[in-house]
């Protein structure tokens, strides 16, 4: 007769029935661990990558806002245009893998929304999944990264003077009036009579003061014997001399922009908005010579003009000058855009030292942007030369014997205020 199993075999049955039943449900719980394991670890390597992303991503963006800035004070192409070629040259081509390059002026929001002055740049791009993918609710995640640049601040300085020695000098009854803003120079701060003064926010010299008490700061003491050298302000200006030959200036009114061979302004003339270039001097004439009674004006189209004075092709070593005499009204204001942007009057860099460029006569001389002469003395005389804008002055040295009105308000509005450059700032 056949029988069952003995109770303690059936019993060892179900049990090892019952742990394969149990391996199972492990071996399932097993797997749904190990992706969620491979999926916050990938995660966490995939957040890593993101962080690097959004480092590379936020030096891109940056650069691309000061450069699109640098590039519109130099008369370079467009922001939008500028900012998205370095933007592509540090790896993130507008257009390209999803990426997105968004050029603001003014910035669309944060501190300098409507700061039309302000460049913002923002980059993006949505980045792929790949371990977290396996994690429930995640979603691809958009990267941006933001840059907000601004032109530089007005420059405290508007009197630079290069040269060692008696760099600044206040003769006679001359008197230079600074209004908020310093004299910065190489050299002595010096006084010939008890007439001459000099009014300036403050000081920042490399040599001394002659007669103290005839100089009126409003800042403070200021700063005297400075070892470190001044720089050129505005050595990143530049211009290129035409190929051609000159010609003669023969007066008439709106002025031809060209070269010319020496201009002698005798009647009233106003010039077109441009640069112009007067090489060399003819008769008596050295340069740029302004004379004649109050009926005479020279005024400047919008948005302004540069003069550069430099030699002919001719004759590269004689260089022109600055001649303003009589009772003539002068009133020019520098180009806002280009490479000479801010400056009124550009000395050529190659003019030899010993040379004089007078602002003389008994009439109005207005002038708004950089007096540059590097290499040249600036002789102020008679009624001397005043703005109410901005005016700032670059020489080796500088001469009054007459009255000079300096300021620097306004300055921004025509490129003056130092290297374009080096002083803008990353806001944001």
């Amino acid at each position: 007769m056949k029988t069952g199993p003995s109770p303690r075999r059936a019993a060892a049955v179900d049990a090892l029935r019952r742990l394969r039943d149990e391996h199972g449900g492990i071996a399932v719980a097993f797997g749904i661990a190990l992706t969620v394991m491979i999926g916050f670890g990938g995660a966490a390597t995939e957040i890593g990558t993101w962080l690097l992303t959004r480092r590379a991503m936020q030096g891109a963006a940056d650069a691309a806002a000061v450069s699109a800035l640098v590039a519109t004070a130099k008369g370079g192409p467009d922001i939008t245009t500028q900012a998205r070629g370095v933007a592509a040259q540090n790896g993130w081509t507008h257009g390209v893998n999803g990426v997105t390059v968004t050029v603001n002026q003014p910035p669309s929001v944060g501190n300098f929304a409507g700061n039309a002055q302000a460049v913002e740049v923002i980059i993006a791009q949505a980045q792929p999944l790949f371990f977290s993918g396996m994690l429930p609710g995640v979603t691809a995640p958009t990267i941006r990264a933001r840059g907000v640049a601004t032109p530089p601040t007005v420059n405290s300085k508007c009197l630079y003077a290069l040269g060692t020695g008696n760099s600044v000098q206040a003769n006679g009854n001359g008197n230079i009036t600074l209004n908020g803003c310093d004299i910065a120079g190489n050299g002595n701060i010096a006084f010939s009579g008890t007439n001459s003064r000099i009014a300036a926010r403050s000081i920042d010299i490399g040599g001394t003061v002659s007669t103290p008490s005839q100089l009126t700061l409003t800042n403070g003491p200021g700063t005297q014997h400075d070892a470190n050298t001044l720089a050129d302000p505005l050595a990143d200006r530049s211009f290129t001399k035409p190929s051609g030959g000159c010609s003669p200036y023969g007066g008439g009114t709106p002025v031809p922009n060209t070269a010319y061979c020496g201009m002698n302004i005798t009647s009233s003339v106003s010039f077109p908005s441009g640069i112009y270039y007067i090489e060399g001097g003819v008769g008596t004439c050295p340069g740029f010579c302004v004379s004649g009674n109050s009926s005479v004006n020279v005024t400047s189209q919008s948005p302004g003009v540069t003069i550069v004075l430099t030699s002919t092709n001719a004759a590269p070593t004689v260089f022109a000058t600055v001649q303003i005499t009589g009772q003539a009204t002068v009133n020019l204001t520098a180009l806002n855009s280009g490479t000479t942007h801010g400056v009124v009057f550009f000395g050529d860099r190659a003019q030899p030292t010993g040379a004089t460029e007078s602002f003389a006569g008994n009439g109005s001389v207005t002038l708004n942007g950089y007096i540059y002469f590097r290499n040249e003395t600036v002789s102020i005389a008679g009624n001397g030369v005043s703005s109410s804008t901005c005016l700032q002055i670059v020489a080796l040295n500088i001469i009054a014997t007459g009255n000079g009105t300096l300021t620097n308000s306004s300055c921004n509005s025509i490129g003056a205020g130092g290297s374009s450059s080096s002083a803008i700032r990353l806001v944001e």
